[in-house]
Formats: C-alpha cells, sequence, structure tokens
C-alpha cells in the first residue's frame, strides 16, 4: 500500500529532515486520494468554482465542445482530487478532537481546503524553487501546534497562517489512511466514525485564529 509506504517513511525522516518527510506526507495524500478516483464525478472536480461552470455551459452553447474537453482535462488537478479525498474520508468528530494541547493550535474544520491547498503550495517552494519550508512547517512544538498562528518573521504572512504544521499534516494523513484501510477491510472502529465534511468551506479563505504577538 503506497500511501502507507509514505506515510512510514515520513514518520522515519521528521527527525532528522522535515522538509523531505513533509513532503512524503503530501505524497501520501496523493496516493489515497488516487484510490478513491473511481468514484469522482467529473462536475465533482470543477463544480467548486461558479465563474468556471458558467464559462463552460457558454462554451457549450457555441459548440466549443474540444475546447472544453482540454480546459476539463487542465483543471482536473491533483490538488483538487485531495480536497474531495479529505471531504470523503475525514469526519466532523476528527476536528472535534484534537492532538494540540489548545484549541487555538489545532486544525478547523472550515479551513480544510485551505490548508491542502497549502500543503500544495509549500512542496512546490521547495520543490520548483529551492525555498527552505522549514519555518512554515515546524510549528510550536511545546504546544503539538497542528497549525500556525501570530506572526513570524521571514516569512510569507498569508501562507504562513494556512500552513498545516508537519504535526498537523501528518494527523490528518493519518486518520485518514486509518479510515481508508478500515474501510477496505470491513473493520469498524468508534474513533474512525462520524460525519463527512461539508462540501463547501463556511469560512473566508484567509480566515485564522489568533494568536500572540511574534515569535
Amino acid at each position: 500500500f503506497n500511501a502507507a509506504a509514505f506515510y512510514s517513511s515520513a514518520l522515519h525522516l521528521c527527525a532528522f529532515d522535515l522538509e523531505k518527510a513533509y513532503l512524503d506526507l503530501v505524497m501520501a495524500l496523493e496516493v489515497i486520494s488516487e484510490s478513491l478516483a473511481p468514484a469522482y464525478k467529473e462536475e465533482d472536480l470543477f463544480s467548486h468554482d461558479s465563474q468556471l461552470v458558467a464559462l463552460l455551459a457558454a462554451m457549450h452553447a457555441q459548440g466549443l465542445e474540444n475546447h472544453m474537453a482540454y480546459i476539463k482535462k487542465r483543471l482536473f488537478q491533483m490538488k483538487r482530487k485531495v480536497v474531495l479525498a479529505a471531504r470523503r474520508l475525514l469526519t466532523t468528530e476528527f476536528f472535534v478532537r484534537r492532538e494540540a494541547s489548545e484549541a487555538q493550535y489545532s486544525l478547523k474544520q472550515e479551513l480544510l481546503e485551505s490548508y491542502i491547498s497549502t500543503a500544495y503550495d509549500m512542496r512546490s517552494k521547495y520543490v520548483h524553487q529551492g525555498a527552505q519550508i522549514y519555518p512554515y512547517i515546524i510549528g510550536l512544538t511545546q504546544y503539538k501546534a497542528e497549525i500556525n498562528i501570530g506572526s513570524k518573521s521571514n516569512v510569507d504572512q498569508k501562507s504562513y497562517l494556512k500552513c498545516p504544521t508537519f504535526l498537523g499534516l501528518e494527523r490528518l494523513v493519518r486518520f485518514m489512511l486509518l479510515r481508508l484501510i478500515a474501510e477496505e477491510v470491513g473493520f469498524n472502529h468508534t474513533d474512525l466514525e462520524g460525519t463527512e465534511i461539508p462540501g463547501k468551506e463556511s469560512a473566508p479563505s484567509d480566515a485564522h485564529p489568533p494568536g500572540p504577538p511574534s515569535q
């Protein structure tokens, strides 16, 4: 099971190369999402964007089917599949329970899509730009922080406040992986049960909890 292999690799790497470990967690998310790909409907991959839906409808009315097919192909991004997989496997109870020492340091359900998007941005910064992402993903370890709060020097604040830490992304991947395996083998556990995540974020994408001043 490749997703489990990437997850295991992340756990082994995190003690001495946190950035590469973080990338392995993103890879685990991709493998999990691909295992659920047959369940996706084509419209699920772009129906979240009302402007795009209107554009495709206009193109269809004009008989531009080839152009539509090209646009859809380009838009079927892995990031969107990961978002759909997360909504499918995570539960509202996952966000109620927390491993961070305080609620302000825990993952928030309404920002799930922002977390995934920013995790991908971190991978792009590291892989394509050669940038250091460690300041974004380390978090306040004394609080077992799953997200970043407050302010920090030498980082892009917008990305910083939306970025799940390594601990946050690890917990998210762990739950999704366990739930997927449980479904595959027909195993039920109360900690994995719950209500699936609604289809759309209810908070602004730039929302974030209050936090302490500069670190």
